[in-house]
C-alpha cells in the first residue's frame, strides 16, 4: 500500500468512529446464530457486532447485503464483529474496505488467520486487527485518529468479504455496514453568555459559543442547535446544544434565574427603638410583585450591622436561592431615658448632674429649663454630665429636665427621652 492511501485509511477509518443514532433497530442485542445479523455461504454468518464490548445497534439497509450500525463512535474506540459457520474458520481470509461518501475506496486491509491462537493480524498501517478465538472467528477493528489530511463527513461503508483460504470458498460476499460519520461537539469548547440572569418574566436564552480544538467558531443552525429548558421562570435552568450537519453529541450547561430583591417590598416593623444593652434585630418582612411574602433564610438572609448601641442602624437583607441583590434598611437606637442624678443651686445659677450614658454611644446631652411660671423651655447642648446654667434670676425657682443625644451628622441628632423633671430654687 502507497504511504499516501495509508495516510488517506488513517484517517478515514478514524473517522469511521463517530457515529449518529438511527431508530428502529432490528438486531440490536438479538443477533444469534439462529437470528444474525446478516447471512453467508454454509453457515458463515455474522452474529454479533460490538462496540467497546457492548451490542452494537444494526438494523437492515435498503439494498441487499447491506446494514446501518447505529452507534456514536470516538477515536480508539473498537468493533468487533463475531462469524460462526463456514467449516474450517481457522484458515478464514478477511477483506475489508471503506468506501467514502463519494464511493471511492480510501482504506483496505487484508487479514489472514492461520491458527486458532489469539495472535493479531494487522494491516500495514496497523489500524485493522483481527484474531480467531474458539469455534468463533472474531474480526477487530481498531479505529485511530488521523494526525494529517482534510476530514470528510458524511456517509461511509465499510466492506467485508470472508473466504477459506484451504478450501477457497467464499463465505461472505461483500456484506456492507454503513457508517455515518460526523464530528464531535464534546471536542469542541462551548461557552455561555453568563451563568446568572434576572427574572423579566419573558423567556431568556443566553447566547451559546462552540469553537472546535482549532478554533474555529462553528454557526449556530449549520452546526449546531440550541434548545432551552425551565429557563422562564426563577431557578435552574438548562441549555441543550445538539451538533446538526456534520457535527453530533449533545452539550449541556446549566444557568441560573434570579429575580432581584429590589423588585421587592422590604419593611421593618419599626424605624426608632430605644437602646437596652442588647442586639436590637427587628423582624424584617419581604413582599414580592403580587404582594405574598418571602421566607428567610430560603428566600433571604438578614445581616444587622451597628444593632447594639445607639445611633443608626442597619439591617442587611440578601437574596439567596432563587433571589438575588442587596437591599438595606436603616433604623434608630435611641439613647435611653436620661436620669438626673443632682441639681445644685448658686447664685443665680444651678448645676445639673446626669448619669453618664457614654459608654451606650451617647456623645451628649441636651439640658432643657424654664422658670417655673413660663410655659416655654430653652434648651442647651454639651458633651459632659454636668452643665451649668448662669444668669438666672435671684430667688426664682427653675424646673430642669436632660436628655442625651447621639449626633449623626451635622445637625442631625438622635434624641432620647426627657428624664422626669427637677425643680430648683438659685439663690
Amino acid at each position: 500500500m502507497k504511504s499516501g492511501n495509508r495516510n488517506l485509511l488513517c484517517l478515514v477509518i478514524s473517522l469511521m468512529m463517530v457515529i449518529t443514532l438511527i431508530p428502529s433497530a432490528i438486531f440490536a442485542d438479538t443477533a444469534t446464530a439462529d437470528n444474525p445479523i446478516s447471512t453467508g455461504t454454509e453457515g458463515f454468518d455474522v452474529i454479533d457486532l460490538q462496540v467497546n464490548g457492548q451490542a452494537a445497534d444494526v438494523v437492515k439497509g435498503d439494498s441487499t447485503n447491506t446494514y446501518v450500525v447505529n452507534e456514536e463512535f470516538s477515536f480508539g474506540d473498537k468493533i468487533k464483529f463475531t462469524f460462526t459457520g463456514g467449516g474450517s474458520r481457522k484458515y478464514c481470509k478477511y477483506n475489508v474496505n471503506l468506501v467514502d461518501p463519494e464511493n471511492k475506496v480510501v482504506g483496505s486491509a487484508c487479514i489472514a488467520g492461520d491458527s486458532y491462537a489469539s495472535d493479531a493480524k494487522k494491516d500495514e498501517a496497523g489500524y485493522i486487527e483481527a484474531n480467531q478465538s474458539g469455534t468463533d472467528a472474531i474480526l477487530n477493528l481498531t479505529i485511530n485518529k488521523p494526525e494529517t489530511g482534510d476530514v470528510q463527513y458524511g456517509r461511509y461503508t465499510l466492506v467485508i468479504l470472508a473466504g477459506s483460504i484451504s478450501r477457497k470458498v467464499t463465505l461472505l460476499n461483500d456484506v456492507k455496514f454503513n457508517i455515518d460519520i460526523y464530528n464531535q461537539l464534546s471536542d469542541c469548547e462551548v461557552s455561555m453568555a453568563g451563568d446568572n440572569f434576572t427574572y423579566t418574566g419573558a423567556p431568556i436564552e443566553p447566547a451559546i459559543t462552540v469553537v472546535t480544538a482549532e478554533g474555529t467558531e462553528l454557526v449556530k443552525d449549520t452546526d449546531y442547535k440550541v434548545e432551552y429548558e425551565n429557563n422562564t421562570d426563577c431557578g435552574a435552568a438548562k441549555v441543550k446544544v445538539i451538533g446538526i450537519g456534520v457535527y453530533a453529541g449533545t452539550i449541556e450547561k446549566t444557568f441560573h434565574i434570579y429575580k432581584n430583591l429590589s423588585d421587592t417590598k422590604v419593611t421593618l416593623p419599626s424605624d426608632t427603638l430605644i437602646y437596652n444593652g442588647n442586639e436590637k434585630e427587628p423582624m424584617v418582612t419581604v413582599r414580592n410583585e403580587n404582594g405574598n411574602k418571602l421566607k428567610m433564610n430560603i428566600d433571604y438572609e438578614v445581616e444587622y450591622i451597628n444593632n447594639v448601641k445607639c445611633g443608626v442602624a442597619t439591617a442587611k437583607v440578601t437574596g439567596i436561592n432563587d433571589y438575588t441583590g442587596t437591599v438595606s434598611k436603616t433604623f434608630q437606637i435611641k439613647p435611653a431615658q436620661a436620669v438626673i442624678s443632682k441639681v445644685k443651686r448658686g447664685s443665680k445659677k444651678f448645676t445639673v448632674t446626669v448619669k453618664n450614658q457614654s459608654a451606650t454611644g451617647v456623645t451628649g446631652y441636651q439640658v432643657a429649663y424654664k422658670r417655673s411660671a413660663k410655659k416655654a423651655y430653652k434648651t442647651i447642648n454639651t458633651s459632659n454630665v454636668s452643665k451649668t446654667i448662669k444668669k438666672l434670676k435671684k430667688g426664682k425657682k427653675y424646673r430642669v429636665k436632660v436628655r442625651a443625644y447621639v449626633k449623626v451628622s451635622g445637625n442631625s441628632y438622635i434624641y432620647g427621652s426627657y428624664s422626669p423633671v427637677k425643680t430648683v430654687r438659685v439663690k
